[in-house]
């Protein structure tokens, strides 16, 4: 198993295929080993968890030291600059943003693997709690291996090779 760390802030720059403007991203990644419950079969466990914070700059390309525009969860923001094509990531940026998605704070979840699924299948994982509640209880899940929707945080497990892919994108 991982053990635990704090990976070194990698800087990413985005650049613009028209201009001059570019972005800086900022990314860290903590890794930590704490006891939770599996999201697959709700036995305690030990298990990674993993967090990622960044910072975003922009410059229009005419200042040598870009402007600060947010920090925390960027990935949102990025995602966004990422619609206009005219932006160049770089692979390994958005390698980081995959993992960022499927597995930043692996072990805040609030449903077992199924209901989680049923909830992304139905689109329905940006809804409030009740309605969760709701679509979980109609489609038979909203109690799951007696683990009742949202009644305690579960872990889902981070193979071990997206954490040596992470650790070596962000350490090189």
């Amino acid at each position: 198993m991982t053990r635990e760390k704090t990976l070194e802030t990698k800087k990413f720059k985005i650049k613009n295929k028209k201009s001059n403007e570019f972005y800086i991203v900022e990314i860290s990644a903590r890794i930590r080993v704490a006891t939770r419950k599996d999201w697959e079969n709700l036995k305690e466990d030990k298990f990674t968890n993993l967090s990622i914070t960044g910072s975003l700059f922009y410059s229009n390309g005419s200042k040598k030291n870009p402007d600060f525009i947010t920090f925390g969860q960027i990935n949102t923001a990025l995602r966004e600059i990422q619609k206009d094509v005219q932006w160049i990531f770089p692979t390994r940026l958005n390698k980081v943003l995959e993992i960022w998605d499927e597995y930043h704070l692996n072990d805040l979840q609030a449903g077992t693997k199924r209901q989680t699924e049923l909830l992304k299948i139905l689109e329905a994982e940006k809804l409030k709690y009740d309605e969760k509640l709701k679509i979980l209880k109609k489609n038979g899940l909203e109690v799951d291996q007696g683990y009742k929707y949202g009644s305690e945080w579960l872990a889902k497990r981070i193979p071990e090779k997206i954490l040596e892919e992470l650790e070596e994108i962000l350490t090189n």
